[in-house]
């Protein structure tokens, strides 16, 4: 059983959405973990993670010193790279989402922050599948999809093995069919040759 998520996002756009997404795990007895604090100590937090959340919109984020990646791309890497099974989001991109909230820094000669979200999230299409969202609801919504869908999926196989037949069983009731469906055809033949 998933018992430690990683939720990674961008803070200053996304922090309704992660706070969301963090409540609706804690109900469901599960234990998230924001992504805050320095940098290593959110990798240390990703490889420790049995499943990994990313969530993105239309922020970059922040670049650490002596890094040439965003905090995010960096913990993306480091799932991937520790196999960590991974849920990503990316908002719908036919959704209305406020301009504040999307990150126009003046781009410099050697950085873009549009240019290299585009290119994050293209990778992470090429590596994983994509599910979008518009608003917190709507991403808690499959969250609870995703991980109570999963229980139920569970819950109804074990139901099904308990209540299958032994193979003996099984046999018996295909041989008693079998059976049936001879003697029926036996009467309709014996029917047709006293029409």
């Amino acid at each position: 059983m998933i018992y430690n998520i990683y939720i990674s996002s961008t803070h200053t756009d996304l922090a309704v959405h992660r706070d969301a997404v963090r409540a609706a795990l804690i109900s469901m007895d599960l234990n998230p973990t924001l992504g805050d604090g320095d940098v290593e100590t959110r990798l240390m937090r990703v490889r420790s993670s049995d499943l990994f959340i990313g969530i993105l919109a239309y922020r970059y984020g922040e670049i650490p010193m002596n890094q040439q990646r965003s905090i995010i791309e960096l913990e993306y890497e480091t799932a991937v790279y520790h196999n960590i099974p991974r849920v990503m989001f990316m908002v719908d991109p036919h959704f209305e989402w406020d301009p504040l909230l999307v990150e126009w820094d003046t781009p410099s000669l050697f950085y873009n922050p549009q240019d290299e979200l585009y290119r994050f999230k293209k990778r992470i299409r090429l590596e994983d599948e994509i599910l979008t969202f518009t608003t917190p609801e709507s991403l808690t919504h499959q969250i609870e999809e995703l991980f109570l869908g999963k229980t139920r999926r569970e819950i109804d196989e074990n139901h099904a093995n308990e209540d299958a037949p032994s193979p003996r069983v099984d046999w018996l009731i295909k041989g008693v069919i079998l059976l049936l469906g001879i003697v029926f055809v036996l009467m309709l033949y014996g029917l047709s040759q006293t029409l």
